[in-house]
């Protein structure tokens, strides 16, 4: 490639906001607090565990999507989703979509958020909850954001942990 920035900077469709602080961890109700400031929103977790205790805190109405629940569910579900994704970009729906997911969604599921908060991941976790937010490249970049997070005192499977460390290690040297 001869001119990597350039192709970089065409192919940007989101701004990813890292912590402000790596050694400060947030809490569940930090992060449901601000989920439910915005009015269309992802969140994509770790585990089953974690996707339940948020969801806890999360206001009515708020959808879950997990890999527990049957495929025609699941499946029944994305669909009601996206349909309501369809609705808001039409201007038909102006009432809150929030979802608050594991990382199911993150392959092979066809979302287009404005917001996508994630719990920290490896790389490749990252960029797929990225490709879940402005995935048609309709919005300013300042306005499709992807948000990282950490909630101290959950940790993800133990399979994870080393990604997760590969990754808060080149974010805080390459943002």
């Amino acid at each position: 490639i001869d001119d990597p920035e350039a192709l970089y900077a065409a192919l940007k469709r989101v701004e990813v906001l890292l912590p402000a602080d790596w050694n400060t961890r947030t809490t569940w109700d930090a992060v449901a607090a601000e989920l439910a400031t915005e009015d269309c929103v992802l969140a994509i977790v770790n585990t089953r565990k974690a996707a339940r205790e948020l969801l806890r805190l999360m206001p009515k109405g708020t959808i879950h999507l997990s890999a527990l629940m049957c495929g025609a569910h699941r499946a029944d579900v994305i669909q009601q989703i996206k349909q309501r994704l369809k609705a808001r970009r039409e201007g038909l729906m102006t009432e809150p979509l929030r979802v608050v997911s594991t990382q199911l969604v993150e392959a092979g599921v066809d979302l287009d958020f404005p917001v996508v908060w994630r719990a920290l991941a490896g790389l490749d976790s990252i960029a797929q909850a990225a490709g879940r937010c402005n995935r048609e490249g309709k919005l300013v970049i300042a306005d499709a954001i992807v948000q990282l997070f950490e909630v101290d005192g959950w940790n993800s499977i133990r399979e994870l942990r080393p990604n997760e460390a590969a990754a808060r290690e080149v974010l805080r040297r390459h943002s």
